[in-house]
């Protein structure tokens, strides 16, 4: 059977993109999906806070550990309650993570 050029290039297409497909489901699963690492003791969760007028990450943070890096705290409690922004609202719920 003889494949026209055309032909040829389907038939890499079709063969090709499954197998990127696959490739890349199996890097993501690998990476984590960007998710924290459960076997991490910075991520586990620890005590919850309520979130009250006025506060912030950082204000919170300051306040449950002054002793940590500051910094370092609000990016664990961004991750540990899978929040994209520093915003927090009165009232939210957060859990902070567990003390080493």
């Amino acid at each position: 059977m003889r494949l026209t050029r055309r032909g040829r290039i389907v038939m890499i297409g079709l063969l090709a993109v499954p197998l990127l497909v696959v490739l890349w489901l199996t890097a993501t699963a690998r990476a984590g999906a960007g998710g924290p690492d459960a076997s991490d003791p910075s991520v586990r969760p620890g005590k919850t806070v309520v979130v009250g007028h006025g506060d912030s990450l950082w204000t919170i943070a300051r306040r449950e550990r002054p002793r940590d890096d500051t910094q370092l705290l609000v990016r664990r409690i961004m991750d540990l309650n899978n929040l994209s922004t520093t915003i927090v609202r009165p009232g939210q719920r957060l859990r902070l993570p567990a003390h080493d």
